[in-house]
């Protein structure tokens, strides 16, 4: 099922200071400047039979980006594990997805809790032996427990209200919990330079960036400055600085394009294949295009 930006938007409002955003680059990207918080006004489906045959298949996806996530994960786990020295530390990974992070964290000797609302992801991870909740987050009935840790691993960005969400981790983690936010950088390279391509009429890269094709699509764009502001709405503070990971490698990246075949074409695939190649030593060099931070609640 291709998701396709709606031609007419409704103005939205900035979930940070609340206040209207401007309609801006595309007919369903809003951007407030005092926050300098982008938002997008794309239709959710998570839940979507997905029964067309340009569908694109999450499991398949995910698969395509395991090589670069590991990477990350690993990354992750060890600025938790300077945060956090413990061991044993019990984690819940909110939108698990196929469970890669659930894994690897059982490999650094976490507990691991998954919730994942998508039914072929669910399945997959279940079918792992994995410990999975079909369910949403906050989910509907209580859990009776509190974490260590709540981590969102390119999650934060697609949820509709952050403000729920945020509440939700308040109420399930420990009182000396983490949260851990991983999710797209409205500085990286790629968003400026698809927002240039855009502003010259090539919508393409800026559709992409947006995940308008999913039925999950990209809704927020934050940077390390405006989630602070956002994450401190509900007594989280940064416990570390925005550390960057990467989220392009050569390796594995036509299989991770061809996922798309359906939706993209095989020209468009070749074509990003090879300006990704003609980039790839400038994205090496410029800001990221993730990131993550850990966060804390604020001390009285």
């Amino acid at each position: 099922m291709n998701v396709n930006a709606p031609a007419v938007s409704t103005r939205l409002s900035c979930p940070i200071c609340h206040r209207l955003m401007a309609l801006k680059t595309s007919t369903f990207t809003h951007f407030c400047k005092d926050c300098d918080y982008w938002g997008a006004d794309l239709p959710v489906d998570i839940e979507g039979a997905g029964s067309d045959e340009d569908e694109i298949s999450d499991v398949a996806y995910i698969a395509s980006l395991e090589s670069l996530r590991i990477k990350n994960f690993a990354l992750i786990l060890k600025q938790l594990k300077k945060a956090k020295p413990k061991a044993g530390l019990s984690i819940l990974d909110v939108g698990c997805a196929s469970g890669l992070f659930m894994r690897t964290a059982q490999q650094w000797g976490y507990t691991v809790t998954g919730i994942e609302p998508n039914q072929p992801l669910f399945t997959a991870t279940k079918r792992q032996g994995l410990n999975v909740m079909d369910d949403y987050f906050p989910p509907k009935q209580d859990l009776n427990k509190t974490f260590d840790v709540i981590i969102f691993n390119d999650v934060f960005e697609h949820i509709p209200d952050v403000h729920a969400i945020l509440e939700g981790c308040n109420k399930y983690l420990k009182e000396d919990g983490i949260l851990i936010l991983n999710l797209p950088n409205a500085h990286g390279l790629i968003f400026r330079f698809s927002r240039l391509l855009a502003m010259l009429g090539l919508m393409g890269p800026w559709n992409r960036l947006w995940q308008v094709m999913f039925r999950t699509p990209h809704l927020h764009y934050f940077t390390f400055e405006s989630l602070g502001k956002l994450a401190a709405q509900h007594e989280f503070l940064a416990a570390s600085d925005k550390l960057q990971i990467a989220t392009l490698e050569i390796k594995g990246l036509w299989s991770r394009l061809a996922v798309n075949t359906g939706a993209i074409g095989l020209v468009k695939n070749c074509i990003a294949y090879l300006g990704t190649l003609s980039l790839y030593p400038v994205i090496l060099l410029s800001e990221k295009d993730t990131f993550f931070v850990l966060y804390q609640r604020k001390t009285p």
